[in-house]
């Protein structure tokens, strides 16, 4: 069986609306997609290794089976993140992602619980980057370039 109706299939209705959570750290991005109508059911989750230098892609299904290894063009975590998308996209069918979900390591006493991310809560994170810096600059570098080239999924911190 083909490898994207595989996935396919395993949602139970093509229409789906999926969340992509991201976690980005200094040279790598893991990512895991969920189905909402699902009971937000795991449906695959990878990562692109090795940012910069010989980056790689993988990405297993919700058993942890390999779907995929290949190595990749990433100079840069946009490029990653384009690359994720691309193979999230072709793996999924006629499934779409409605949300992106972003690791936070530290969200200060204002941030302990998940907020739909906005000029404001990105300037607030920015001034908190000090506290978990290496992890914060990665997911700062995450969000800017998903919030300019797909502004109508929401994303959440």
């Amino acid at each position: 069986m083909d490898l994207a109706v595989r996935i396919a299939v395993s949602v139970t209705d093509k229409n789906t609306p999926m969340i992509l959570v991201i976690n980005a750290g200094s040279s790598s991005i893991k990512f895991g997609l969920y189905a909402v109508q699902n009971h937000d059911e795991f449906v695959f989750r990878g990562q692109v290794d090795a940012i910069g230098s010989k980056p790689s892609l993988s990405v297993l299904d919700n058993h942890s089976n390999v779907l995929m290894t290949k190595a990749t063009t990433a100079d840069n975590h946009q490029q990653a993140l384009e690359v994720i998308f691309q193979e999230v996209e072709k793996l999924t069918v006629d499934c779409h992602i409605t949300a992106v979900g972003h690791r936070v390591v530290h969200g200060g006493k204002d941030y302990t619980y998940s907020v739909v991310i906005n000029d404001e809560v990105m300037a607030d994170l920015e001034r908190l980057i000090p506290l978990a810096s290496l992890h914060s600059k990665s997911t700062e570098k995450s969000y800017i370039p998903l919030q300019a080239q797909h502004n109508s999924k929401e994303q959440i911190q």
